[in-house]
């Protein structure tokens, strides 16, 4: 299958931009790219099905997990584990974007804002 980046819905979020590559698909993962502009924040959250794989492909962003925070930069990487809490924020002066992997693929029935 093939995903055109034109056919891609922005879903907004939080002051994110969120582009689910995979809305819809019955697949046994998700992708997805974030637009983080600066001063957003994804609030605290967890997961009670998937993982995370958080890759950032283009600016600077802080992971918050289970209490502690990270900086972290382009071809960084932050895996959140199932039912581990995190939030993040652009860090930043300008936009940062994140490759988004879920496995098993997102289920917003199973995402829990905090």
């Amino acid at each position: 299958m093939i995903v055109k980046r034109d056919t891609v819905e922005m879903i907004p979020f939080n002051g994110l931009e969120v582009f689910d590559y995979t809305a819809s698909m019955d697949a046994s993962a998700s992708l997805a790219i974030i637009n983080v502009p600066p001063d957003a924040r994804h609030p605290e959250a967890y997961s009670t099905k998937s993982d995370k794989y958080y890759f950032v492909l283009e600016g600077q962003v802080r992971f918050g997990l289970s209490g502690k925070w990270f900086d972290l930069e382009s071809g960084d990487m932050c895996l959140v584990r199932r039912e581990q809490h995190f939030w993040y924020e652009n860090s930043g002066t300008t936009q940062a974007r994140l490759l988004l992997v879920h496995t098993p693929g997102f289920d917003p029935q199973s995402e829990f804002v905090t």
